[in-house]
């Protein structure tokens, strides 16, 4: 039996709708805050920092707060994630392997995946782990609570992924979100790292393909600056 850690983000979650309600929060047309978002990642810069370019001084930690204060923030439900979230958890569950969510987020966003009835075993936080996805001490704690035969998916290579290599934990990479798309194409020879699983492009590869991996595309872990962790915008703080 393996288990399966899945994080959160793009992986699991559709951020469309939460990009599109910031841009009404900010009375800015859509399609302005995606371009601008997309220019700036391409650039190597931070999430967050679409704020501060659309709205100078914006204080996005406390527009946050004021967007749940106004009941205008977006909630976690089923058609929020990704369409291959629940089939695949499903058919993993299925074959007897062990599935968990793992990553950051709030402890409303916690109890708002925990009431989602999905067929996990866990949804934990990073504060449950003691550190945030892109630290090593993140697997470690990981680790702790699932044991040997773990593997890490993830939608975000240069920070979870660079930090599960460290602590040695497997990880499988979903090519999945604007930062992925970006850097598709990208090689580096992982094929000599021990705890590379290969490249997926959609969760309901896993029953299939989540523990062997394909490796006929290998994205890089170092190809060009790309935003740090804590730059996430929605609500999370995360990468």
């Amino acid at each position: 039996m393996t288990t399966f850690v899945l994080d959160t983000g793009e992986t699991i979650v559709d951020e469309t709708e939460q990009w599109f309600t910031w841009a009404k929060w900010m009375d800015v047309p859509p399609f302005t805050l995606i371009a601008t978002l997309g220019g700036l990642l391409e650039r190597g810069r931070p999430f967050k920092e679409v704020f501060a370019v659309l709205r100078p001084g914006f204080d996005i930690d406390e527009e946050i707060e004021r967007r749940r204060a106004a009941g205008d923030s977006v909630r976690l439900t089923r058609d929020t994630l990704h369409k291959d979230v629940f089939p695949a958890i499903s058919a993993l569950v299925g074959q007897g392997h062990a599935v968990l969510i793992a990553g950051n987020m709030t402890a409303a966003e916690q109890a708002e995946l925990r009431a989602l009835a999905l067929p996990v075993d866990a949804v934990l936080s990073s504060a449950d782990l003691g550190a945030r996805s892109a630290e090593p001490r993140f697997f470690a704690g990981l680790a702790a609570q699932t044991g040997p035969g773990t593997v890490f998916v993830s939608h975000r290579l240069d920070t979870t992924g660079k930090a599960a290599a460290r602590a040695g934990m497997p990880y499988l990479y979903l090519e999945r979100g604007p930062i992925a798309m970006l850097r598709k194409g990208s090689r580096i020879g992982l094929d000599s790292d021990p705890v590379w699983r290969g490249l997926i492009t959609t969760l309901t590869e896993l029953p299939d393909r989540g523990v062997t991996g394909v490796r006929e595309r290998q994205p890089s872990l170092s190809d060009g600056a790309l935003p740090e962790a804590g730059d996430h915008p929605l609500g999370r703080r995360e990468r």
